[in-house]
Formats: structure tokens, sequence, C-alpha cells
């Protein structure tokens, strides 16, 4: 089932106009699976059916949390979306919270005096009696959001993922293609182990970055079967999206498929190991003769950890 089509047959319609999200929920909201990550199904129904919502929220006309339809939906800024549930009494915030340390007139007073430039964080929190991240999240705008910021600070709220013909275009704009492989010319992962080679091209969607290949494959094929939840590459170009490259397996498949196109060293080939191959076969007849762990460690001078790894089959299974 496509991307498209997995999300419209995720909520019921009803008579008063709600389209009910019948999926996962989190605090009420839907949310919407793509790949690994989990994203909120009403931001994503307003960029299919309307457009992209950029740095805004999408808020509620209905009220109702699970409600998915664009028509129900409108943009706000953070303050917008704050002012209309305290308008509509749906939470209680500053002073009316029962747990509330902090009052208005304080909170205020730290602001201003952050935004003169006269007191430091840590100066602050010790001025008025208060944690230091308590301060924090004032200055930061993650709570207290009611009361504005004399210094004008953004609070940074996350993007989310493009819908439909709008992330495929995304997509086209975002590649080049060499060989017929897409290969991605934006933001991509790099290896701290190899830092002059770049990996897999990257999404980044919120404060999550999501690989460009998982995504492509969810967004044209989407038939990953729940114990195939990785993508592999056909082509083995790691920076390569074009879906028809792409396949979905295992973990213990893509390490069999990166060992029989020779992308991953082991045994001896591998430069960081202590055995040698001639090694290990002893160590398992050792280990077959009921030798104990420490000493056959103790003998070739490695951690009966690695010992450990070789008698239950998880380093140098293949070795016979």
């Amino acid at each position: 089932m496509k991307l498209i089509e997995r999300f419209e047959s995720s909520f019921d319609k009803q008579e008063n106009g709600c389209w009910l999200w019948k999926e996962k929920l989190d605090r009420g909201y839907g949310k919407f699976r793509i790949g690994s990550f989990l994203y909120p199904a009403h931001r994503f129904s307003y960029w299919i059916y309307r457009e992209n919502p950029g740095d805004l929220y999408v808020c509620h006309k209905c009220d109702i949390k699970n409600c998915v339809n664009p028509e129900h939906l409108f943009l706000g800024t953070a303050q917008d979306n704050i002012n209309d549930a305290i308008n509509k009494k749906i939470f209680a915030c500053g002073e009316r919270k029962k747990n509330a340390k902090l009052s208005d007139e304080i909170v205020k007073s730290i602001l201003k005096l952050h935004s003169e430039g006269k007191y430091t964080r840590k100066q602050l929190a010790t001025l008025f009696n208060q944690g230091y991240s308590s301060v924090v999240d004032v200055i930061a705008g993650k709570s207290w959001k009611h009361i504005s910021n004399p210094s004008g600070s953004k609070i940074e709220i996350p993007n989310i993922i493009l819908g439909n013909e709008i992330l495929i275009d995304e997509i086209y704009s975002s590649i080049n293609i060499i060989n017929d492989c897409w290969i991605w010319n934006k933001k991509k992962r790099i290896d701290p182990r190899y830092p002059n080679r770049f990996d897999y091209g990257i999404i980044l969607i919120g404060s999550e970055e999501i690989a460009a290949h998982r995504l492509s494959y969810d967004l044209f094929i989407n038939d990953i079967e729940e114990d195939k939840n990785i993508i592999c590459h056909r082509c083995d170009v790691p920076s390569c999206i074009n879906p028809n490259h792409l396949f979905a397996g295992t973990q213990k498949e893509n390490i069999q498929d990166a060992v029989s196109k020779g992308r991953m060293a082991r045994g001896e080939k591998n430069g960081q190991v202590k055995l040698k191959e001639k090694e290990v076969i002893e160590i398992k007849k050792l280990l077959k003769l009921g030798g104990h762990h420490q000493e056959i460690a103790d003998k070739f001078n490695v951690s009966r950890r690695a010992i450990y790894g070789i008698a239950v089959g998880r380093n140098w299974a293949w070795l016979k």
C-alpha cells in the first residue's frame, strides 16, 4: 500500500465532519508511521490537502485531537495555539496550574532582566530562588509561553514531513540522476570512521533525521514486512534513493548482502581483529572439548568476552 493510500485508510469519517484517526495515538493526537518514525497525523493531513505549514502550528477548530480533516484545521503560531487553548479552557497555564512554582510577575521579571543582559541564567535562578533548568525553559520559551519575551527570542518549532505531490517534488529537486541512480545532493550522513566519505542522504524532519532512501521506499513502494524493516541497496550506492534500486530485508540479510558483495570486511580482512582464522578454529575445538572461557582467553591473549562471542556464534560464526 502506497504512503498516501495508507494514510487515508487510517481514519474514519464521522457524521459531524471529523476524520478520526484510528491508528496509534500519543496524548490523544494521531501518529502516522513513516519508516521508524512517527509524525503527527493532523500535520501530515494539512500538508497533503492544503500546503506546507512550515514553522507554523496546525491547530484544531473542532478541538478533537485525533481529527485529521483539513477543513477542521488552521495554521497559527505557538502563541496562537496557546491562546486558542486558553480561550477554550482546554488547559490551565501559568499561575492557574496547581503545581506552579513561578508566578506571572516573576516570569516577566526574569524575561525583562535577561533581555537587558544584566544577569546570566544562573544568576537569575539564584536571584529568584528557582531551579536553573526552570529559568532556561522560561527564557527559551519552553514554558510560560503565554507571557511574551521582551528579547524576541524565537521558539524553535520543528518542521514536519512534506506530503503527497509536494514531497515528490521535493525528492525530485534533491537528486542528480547518474547511471540510473538517484543520487541525493543535499545533506548526507558522514560516518565518523571515514570523515572524507559521504554516506546516506538524510532529511531533517523536526529534530529527527530520516534516511532519504528509506523515505523514498516508503513513498513509492511501501510493502515492508514486519520482520524486514531494513532498506537495502541493490546498486550498492549509499546515496542513491531510486526506489527500483531498493529492497526491504532483515538486518541479517543486509549484512549478508554486504559481505557477499565485498563491502564488509570480515575475519582477518578486518584490520581491527586480534585473532587469526587458524586461532579461531583452534578456539572452537577447545570450546567443543569443554574448555573454560577464561583459560582459553588467557592462552590467546584476548578478553573472555571475545571467547564468549565465538562460543555463542556472535563472532566468527561463518568460520567452521
